[in-house]
């Protein structure tokens, strides 16, 4: 806030000058007088009534927005009526600051919004209403919506599945691997009867391709630092065509995860194609036993910066809030010294179960909306460069670092027995299908390939069947493990999956 104190101080005749003619007894009062003026000013600046206090959020402007978005079908659904023609009503909007520039948003919706989506997709909703409040919450560095459905929240509303056999969170410090989640992805709409990407074209890029890139580089950070870093969506480029016709690595996460020969209750739980994406990002981290999930986004709304989310009903929300202020942080400062000093930090948002991607994960999750799709200047421009990519990946990757992300430590040579013995019960033990490891079964071939060494371990299946599973460590880094096994069903090789 400017503070003109020269008009100021001229009310109270402090800032006339003095002519050599008049008095000098008065010249001598004026300038005593000019001198006050300057402890007077410092007051005025302290003043609480004066000084510029964090603006709070205007809820007539939300609530408005809010009904706006009702009043219009969410992308992918515009032959159905609106959401307010079917009868989804907003009941209540709330806006209180918490403290600073922070705020709660209470958004609270009729029943009908639970069904309104044919195949019962809430997130559906919930993603349509948080985009039309984006460009109204800039002014805030901390939001937290709550959303509450008749007056309960929301994620009491919320199916409950099958409960997970890891729920711990590592200690930090210690190794872990990491789930790296680009973000969407083709998918089948079962309405529309074919296939399409989840997100619209903005001046020549999808964010579904974005996502993609800067995970890519992502992962080759953190692999260069021998972290065990997990891709939901295929990393290969050069893996061929997928069932959806095009490039497998442009598919949604569920198909590559079910490639990896994940049981169908990681990547088969949804109401239609598009849930079970979503659901099958948190679902396999927790699954394989990750330290920490980071999924990449890019946002839409019309607002501009970077903005980082965590969830309040996951079960570490302490840490998945440490986690988000960090990697914040590193991104906003790594792009306002290497890019554009002026870039937005839109600081932090949450919710209670609003995004299943972080509300599923048993473990600090966090989804990064790195900038936003729809605004052209600056946002939209950065993310066509391809060097703005590879900085917001290496904030990322510091932050991981700060965060206390370490790489695996190899075991012993003599210990690679054991490691392969638990690596491989841990495998089998999230397939329904796979029973106990058979006791003598286990073998070990050191001459199988010149950069390899083979083990594996037969395990009961269900059907009076049994498998064998295999083992390789690399002789060069031992902490490069796979593991790989025929399908018990179809008899088909999965293929060798990293798990170190």
């Amino acid at each position: 806030m400017r503070h003109d104190f020269i008009r100021y101080f001229a009310k109270f005749g402090l800032g006339r000058t003095v002519s050599r003619s008049r008095d000098r007894g008065k010249g001598r009062l004026i300038s005593r007088l000019r001198l006050l003026a300057i402890p007077i000013g410092l007051l005025l600046l302290a003043s609480p009534g004066r000084s510029q206090q964090p603006r709070s959020l205007d809820v007539d402007a939300i609530r408005a927005a809010v009904e706006r978005a009702l009043s219009a079908a969410p992308r992918g659904l515009q032959r159905l009526q609106s959401p307010s023609q079917a009868g989804v009503r907003l009941l209540d909007v709330g806006v209180e600051q918490t403290g600073g520039a922070s705020h709660r948003i209470t958004i609270d919706l009729s029943q009908r919004a639970l069904t309104y989506h044919p195949a019962g997709d809430v997130e559906t909703i919930t993603d349509h209403v948080l985009a039309s409040t984006a460009g109204l919450t800039a002014s805030s560095h901390d939001v937290e919506y709550r959303f509450l459905v008749d007056g309960l929240p929301l994620d009491r509303f919320l199916p409950d599945p099958a409960p997970d056999r890891r729920t711990g969170t590592r200690a930090v410090g210690a190794p872990g691997r990491v789930v790296i989640s680009a973000g969407h992805g083709w998918y089948h709409d079962e309405t529309a009867g074919g296939w399409r990407l989840q997100r619209d074209y903005y001046w020549g890029i999808v964010e579904d391709f974005v996502n993609y890139d800067i995970a890519t580089h992502l992962l080759a950070e953190l692999r260069a630092l021998n972290i065990d870093a997990r891709p939901a969506r295929n990393p290969d480029r050069s893996a061929g065509t997928g069932l959806s016709g095009h490039s497998r690595w442009e598919e949604s996460a569920k198909y590559y995860i079910r490639d990896l020969g994940a049981p169908a209750s990681v990547w088969d739980f949804g109401a239609d194609d598009y849930s079970k994406d979503i659901n099958s990002r948190p679902f396999y981290s927790n699954w394989i036993d990750s330290a920490l999930v980071i999924a990449i986004h890019n946002n839409g709304g019309g607002g501009s910066g970077t903005e980082t989310w965590y969830d309040t009903t996951n079960g570490h929300e302490a840490e998945s809030r440490r986690l988000a202020e960090i990697i914040n942080r590193r991104i906003v400062n790594a792009i306002r010294s290497r890019y554009n000093p002026n870039w937005p930090d839109r600081g932090l948002r949450t919710c209670n179960a609003c995004k299943g991607e972080n509300h599923w994960a048993k473990r600090p999750a966090v989804i990064v909306e790195v900038a936003f799709m729809d605004t052209r200047t600056p946002d939209n421009d950065a993310l066509k460069d391809d060097a703005f990519k590879r900085i917001v990946a290496q904030a990322i990757r510091e932050g991981l670092q700060e965060y206390g992300l370490v790489a695996a430590t190899p075991p012993p040579a003599d210990d690679l027995d054991s490691a392969a013995r638990r690596e491989i019960g841990i495998r089998v033990a999230y397939d329904e299908r796979f029973r106990a490891p058979i006791d003598g079964s286990f073998g070990v071939n050191l001459t199988w390939d010149p950069a390899w060494e083979l083990r594996w371990l037969d395990v009961d299946v269900t059907g009076n069947r049994r498998v064998r599973v295999f083992h390789v460590a690399s002789r060069a880094n031992r902490t490069v493990r796979y593991i790989g096994f025929s399908d018990p069903d179809t008899r088909s090789w999965i293929g060798w999956d990293r798990i170190s």
